[in-house]
């Protein structure tokens, strides 16, 4: 069961079902996602099996199998960075709910480092919660993508010249 806050305000609910199960692969750069999760830190890249209906999210906290018969709780928040160094990164969606992820040398950055993620991008981060805190896995950095000419954020075309 996935709840998640959309760009709408309303609050979703969405069964992963087998097919969220199977996982997906992420962004380029981004690495292979936990089973049924988001794939390599979200919307951006990969075949999106495990995202299916969460384009439009904004943040929220799911659970996803760990492959081994277990589950992990994962994290997502979507939205303009707040603040960034190379040990966090705070990111701030549309209606004003922000997250802090701690970064750690096993977080990845589609498309560069932490160190390229500036205040003001767009990003996707997905992370793994520990008790209280959540620590990022992967960021998506829509912003940085494009910049370095990178794939656009699931569900848009790539542009045209």
């Amino acid at each position: 069961m996935i709840r998640a806050s959309s760009d709408n305000g309303a609050s979703t609910s969405q069964q992963t079902g087998a097919q969220g199960a199977q996982g997906a692969q992420g962004a380029p750069g981004g690495g292979q996602g936990a089973p049924g999760g988001m794939g390599g830190g979200g919307m951006g890249g990969g075949t999106g099996r495990g995202a299916n209906g969460l384009a439009g999210v904004l943040y929220g906290d799911f659970v996803a199998s760990d492959g081994n018969g277990g589950t992990v709780t994962r994290r997502m928040q979507t939205g303009t960075v707040t603040a960034v160094s190379a040990s966090s990164i705070t990111a701030k969606s549309a209606d004003g709910h922000a997250t802090t992820f701690a970064v750690t040398s096993s977080t990845t950055v589609g498309g560069g480092t932490i160190g390229d993620v500036k205040v003001g991008d767009t990003v996707t981060v997905v992370g793994a919660i520990s008790g209280d805190a959540a620590i990022a896995t992967t960021i998506t950095d829509s912003t940085l993508n494009q910049t370095n000419g990178g794939g656009q954020q699931g569900g848009q075309p790539p542009a045209t010249n």
